[in-house]
This record gives C-alpha cells, structure tokens and sequence, in this order.
C-alpha cells in the first residue's frame, strides 16, 4: 500500500457534494492510465473487498479506502499487540515436548542410591558387625 498515492475529490452522490479519497497513483503510474482490467488484478492482489463489476472510478475510490483503512487499524492493532506481548505462533502445550528421557532416568537413579542423609548406613553399621569401622585392623 505505500506504493498507492491518494488525494480528495469531490463527488455528487446522492444530491449532495461529498468528498472521497481516490488513488491518484499506483507504483509509480498515473491511475487514470490504467486499464479497468489492471485495476481489478490491483484490487484483487491489494485485498480490497466488493471491486466486482464496479466502474474504474469506484475502483480508484476502494484501492484509496483501503490504503486508509490499513494506516488506520494497523496502527491501533500494532499498539495493541504490542501491549499483551503475546507470541504471533500458538504454543503447544504438551507438558512433556522438552522433558529428556535420558536426563530423567539419571536423576531418578540418582534419587534412589543416592540419598543426603546416612541414617540407613549408620543402622546397617550397628546391626552388622563386620562393618563396624573401629573392627578394622590396618596391620
């Protein structure tokens, strides 16, 4: 749409003067210029909406709305998006898309051998003598 220049003009609809936006130049090219049919491919490729089966004039006045339209709501809806700092792609949300098997089998074998207190150990020792370290001879 930065390649679309518009200016006024003004229009007898419906017994009054009113005035309407209407594209001047599309890339470069002075619109009056372009053929009807280049004009609906314009429309078509621009996005503008109901361009079927209306006269040039009205098809200049729909490429000028649009430009715009589009200024308008893309300034309102990039201040908008701007403030939720929401991601522009869908997350999925599978509890498990990151989790490492192999990370998670490692720390529960850590987990279950390896613990912090040694209350265990220190029972093991009383109940079985030949554990009993002060029973080692070092000769």
């Amino acid at each position: 749409m930065q390649n679309v220049e518009c200016s006024d003009k003004e229009v007898l609809r419906d017994g009054e003067v009113k005035t309407v936006p209407i594209a001047v130049r599309i890339q470069g090219r002075d619109a009056k210029m372009i053929k009807y049919k280049e004009l609906r491919v314009i429309c078509s490729r621009l996005g503008v909406v109901g361009y079927k089966n209306k006269a040039k004039e009205k098809l200049l006045e729909l490429i000028a709305q649009k430009k715009i339209n589009d200024a308008t709501f893309d300034a309102i809806f990039r201040d908008k998006k701007a403030g939720r700092h929401e991601p522009t792609r869908k997350q999925v949300q599978c509890p498990f898309r990151f989790v490492s098997v192999e990370d998670a089998f490692w720390k529960d074998v850590h987990a279950a051998f390896v613990d912090d207190t040694i209350e265990e150990f220190v029972q093991l020792i009383d109940h079985h003598p030949a554990l009993d370290p002060t029973a080692i001879d070092l000769s």
